[in-house]
């Protein structure tokens, strides 16, 4: 389900990568962040990347209310853009 998606990424395992794996998904998710997202300082990953801890989840959740903000951010900056060139698109014709 993943596969194209995580080729899609450059991830290293795309095939044999398994979402109901506690261990594989928390490692995907500290993967995204060093590669990918990038949101927080190197020094700040710590407690992403403690896999084993019980507090994981905890930091998780933290993580993944950022990511849904960016995401909602992003969401809006891009329709505000479209919404924008439409209007200049929509004047230059009137032209």
């Amino acid at each position: 389900m993943f596969r194209r998606k995580l080729t899609a990424l450059e991830y290293h395992n795309p095939t044999g990568f398994d979402c109901k794996d506690d261990t594989e998904f928390r490692n995907i998710i500290v993967w995204l962040e060093d590669q990918k997202i990038r949101h927080y300082k190197i020094e700040e990953r710590g407690n992403l990347r403690n896999i084993p801890s019980s507090d994981w989840p905890k930091h998780y959740e933290k993580v993944r209310q950022i990511y849904l903000y960016i995401c909602l951010i992003l969401k809006n900056y891009i329709m505000v853009s479209t919404k924008i060139l439409n209007i200049i698109d929509h004047n230059k014709k009137l032209k």
